[in-house]
């Protein structure tokens, strides 16, 4: 294997020189970073796909890496979608957990308690919203709990435009129903299912507008 030297020393065993300037500091400290004792480094060819999977190491590949890594939504979108695969929103199911007590009935349909599922997928406020999404992508199927949703999103997972409007109008209803559940609560705002499904469509179609892939959609 060929080493590399500088004045005489080796480039992966020599010391930082302390007369070195602050970037050539910088480029000797690079070396902690290379895996497998500095011999990535050693390559006559190297590309940063290579660099970043030994840095990665290997792992499993989360079920639902595409909803969220090929998703043409707006970040806050994706951020709230990723948050609710988590189980990390702050719904009072989670909030009564960790010790936070509120009112536990459902804003948008007051009739039962508000938990993830409930709130998202049971309740009839979200229902009727989650049914005109899917009507209008071409669906005719009831919607299903969110663990089924997840195992149907695995059938989107591929580049086309089908696909990625799916996983944008996924991301972008999960944030409106939870933007409505906010508004309920804090501000005491209310909008109807027609409303909601209303500023969905015009999200998509906005977003379809800044892509020259989704021509077709617009």
């Amino acid at each position: 294997m060929k080493q590399y030297y500088v004045k005489g020393n080796n480039i992966i065993t020599t010391l930082v020189p302390h007369q070195a300037s602050w970037v050539i500091k910088k480029i000797f400290n690079a070396r902690t970073y290379a895996p497998g004792n500095s011999t990535i480094v050693l390559k006559h060819k190297l590309s940063i796909s290579q660099i970043y999977r030994e840095l990665r190491g290997n792992f499993q590949k989360v079920s639902w890496r595409k909803m969220l890594c090929n998703n043409y939504a707006p970040p806050k979108c994706t951020f709230i979608t990723w948050l609710a695969i988590m189980g990390r929103l702050a719904t009072c199911e989670n909030l009564l957990k960790v010790g936070v007590h509120c009112d536990q009935v459902c804003s948008q349909c007051n009739k039962e308690n508000e938990t993830f599922e409930h709130l998202f997928f049971l309740c009839d406020f979200s229902y009727e919203v989650w049914s005109a999404i899917l009507r209008w992508m071409g669906f005719r199927r009831n919607v299903e709990a969110w663990s089924v949703e997840l195992q149907l999103l695995k059938q989107h997972n591929n580049n086309s435009v089908s696909h990625n409007v799916y996983r944008m109008a996924i991301s972008m209803t999960v944030y409106l129903l939870w933007k409505e559940r906010n508004a309920r609560r804090f501000s005491q705002l209310l909008h109807t299912p027609n409303m909601i499904v209303r500023h969905a469509l015009m999200l998509i179609y906005t977003r379809c507008y800044s892509v020259k892939k989704f021509a077709s959609v617009v």
